[in-house]
């Protein structure tokens, strides 16, 4: 949609979500064991530059929107929990394991 059809209020919040998908999806990574990288093939690195960053963080972004969206629109279809793919979603994008990234969840669920 062109620029100067959306809303300022609501495009800024938009950008200001995604800075924070792209910022916790950086934290996340960097807070991993150090592994090495089967698609570089660079042991023990997994550094990206900010443009890398932005891009996974986008990528992520749009993966959890296209799940949500999908499950609410097709809610008759035999989905697994909500929760669990969300964090089989997570743990592709971060490299942590489903099951931390699932307990986590619950936890915060629990707490509210």
């Amino acid at each position: 949609m062109p620029a100067e059809l959306v809303p300022t209020n609501a495009h800024g919040a938009g950008e200001e979500l995604l800075g924070s998908v792209v910022a916790s999806l950086a934290g996340a990574r960097q807070d991993r064991p150090e592994r090495q990288d089967r698609q570089e093939g660079q042991e023990g690195q997994d550094r990206r530059g900010p443009e890398q960053e932005w891009q996974a963080g986008l990528l992520l972004w749009t993966a959890l929107h296209g799940l949500v969206a999908l499950y609410n629109a097709h809610e008759n279809m035999p989905w697994p929990d909500l929760t669990d793919l969300i964090a089989q979603t997570l743990a592709l994008h971060t490299g942590r394991p489903v099951d931390e990234i699932a307990e986590l969840a619950r936890a915060a669920d629990r707490s509210v």
